[in-house]
């Protein structure tokens, strides 16, 4: 016979060393990340316009390259009337994909969209840039020549939309490019600024070019400075100062 006794001592010698302590309530469990469900609309709603408008973005498309090659081609593409408005077009449908990926990595960051969420610092953006665009818009109706070509000051207004839709695609492919390769979120920061500050210097000379070929130089810098200076110089100084 088996000794209950002798057994049951060998267990509890088994546990003489130390004492088992199970906690009487759970772990916490962290809470969930919450999800950027505005931004998740807005991506999904400029991801269905660009499908929308494929097509004219593909015949205007190589329009806007021969833009950035030769400043004649701004003249050209306004005076091409149908290329012209889906040119028009697809700059105000890049409006929130340019927005997305401002803020996806902190291009503009004021300090006072430091402390917002997501959501709240899409939205303030989106704001801001409007307001920019109309305060240029502003600038070139004050501006406009009582004398000289409509169609060359026209031209030259409108090439903004050109340029902007171009820095769009390449900040889209170059924020791509960042994610596929897992870029460092301060070298991929760094990256799109060089882009972006190279494409708007091309814009400016090409807009220096398009006033001068039908007004003084000096006259024409004064129009740049006017159409275009004054304005990106407010919106970048918010940047800085607020």
């Amino acid at each position: 016979m088996v000794d209950s006794l002798n057994v049951t001592q060998r267990v509890s010698e088994a546990f003489s060393k130390g004492t088992l302590e199970l906690p009487c309530n759970p772990l916490p469990v962290p809470d969930a990340v919450p999800g950027s469900l505005v931004t998740d609309i807005l991506a999904a709603a400029s991801i269905l316009v660009v499908i929308l408008l494929l097509n004219k973005i593909i015949n205007v498309f190589p329009a806007l390259i021969a833009c950035a090659m030769r400043w004649k081609e701004s003249i050209n593409l306004e005076e091409r009337v149908k290329q012209s408005r889906d040119r028009t077009l697809i700059a105000f449908s890049m409006i929130v994909p340019f927005s997305l990926v401002v803020v996806q990595f902190s291009l503009y960051s004021p300090r006072f969209m430091s402390g917002l969420n997501p959501d709240l610092r899409i939205a303030a953006f989106i704001g801001i840039f409007i307001i920019y665009l109309v305060l240029k818009t502003l600038c070139a109706f004050a501006s406009h020549p009582k004398k000289g070509p409509a169609k060359t000051y026209r031209s030259a207004c409108m090439s903004f939309a050109t340029f902007f839709i171009l820095l769009v695609f390449a900040l889209l492919i170059a924020g791509g490019f960042a994610g596929f390769l897992e870029m460092d979120n301060a070298l991929a920061k760094s990256t799109m600024l060089w882009i972006s500050s190279i494409f708007y210097f091309i814009y400016l000379v090409r807009l220096l070019q398009i006033f001068a070929s039908s007004y003084s130089f000096f006259t024409a810098f004064l129009y740049l400075c006017t159409v275009e200076l004054i304005p990106t110089g407010l919106f970048i100084s918010t940047a800085c100062v607020f």
